[in-house]
């Protein structure tokens, strides 16, 4: 009984930080494209380049970076993440 109640929680704790992490990312979009609008460019892109350091093929993050480019109107930069996004 007390082993089927530890699983219980182990599962509960794993869906709880999973749902965690999912919105910490949404999060760092959000106060990326926040950053960017200020004129920020710059942290704007550190937050972006850590999870692409992370994740080189997340579809989302060389999407936001290329707003950020666009924004700071670096069309060659937008260009080459927006590639990156129909690859």
């Amino acid at each position: 009984m007390i082993f089927i109640i530890l699983v219980a929680i182990g599962i509960i704790l794993i869906v709880a930080s999973g749902s965690f992490l999912i919105q910490t990312k949404k999060d760092s979009y959000e106060k990326a494209l926040a950053l960017a609008a200020l004129g920020n460019y710059v942290d704007a892109r550190v937050i972006i380049r850590d999870i692409l350091d992370n994740s080189p093929s997340n579809v989302r993050a060389h999407y936001v970076i290329a707003k950020i480019y666009a924004m700071e109107g670096d069309t060659v930069n937008e260009a080459r993440h927006l590639e990156k996004i129909k690859r």
